[in-house]
């Protein structure tokens, strides 16, 4: 109803546990993620920012946790990547933006 009301399309992820690292159709979303297992279930939840919108749920049915996956290594050398990639765009920024230099590398390419 809410969605509706928005005028935006309702979007359901069959199935989410606290050990996801991303959700379906929407990427990487911690916050999300963190919040779904400490919501009651047939409420709707307050809205959670994310990295790509703004986010409200229902949460229609709890299982058992699922175990923990044991081995962590691949994941996190993908948020090691990701986070090391952002650290470096950002720096470039930074340093583009406070030494007042104009990128005008579109005359070329």
């Amino acid at each position: 109803a809410l969605a509706t009301k928005m005028n935006l399309a309702p979007d359901v992820v069959n199935t989410l546990n606290f050990g996801a690292y991303q959700v379906s159709g929407h990427g990487f979303e911690p916050k999300l993620i963190g919040s779904i297992p400490v919501t009651k279930p047939n409420v709707l939840s307050n809205p959670v920012r994310g990295n790509d919108g703004v986010y409200v749920y229902v949460v229609e049915n709890v299982t058992e946790p699922a175990p923990a996956p044991k081995d962590m290594s691949a994941e996190k050398k993908q948020l090691v990547g990701s986070m090391q990639s952002r650290a470096d765009m950002g720096i470039y920024n930074s340093l583009l933006k406070k030494g007042n230099v104009e990128d005008k590398r579109y005359r070329f390419f």
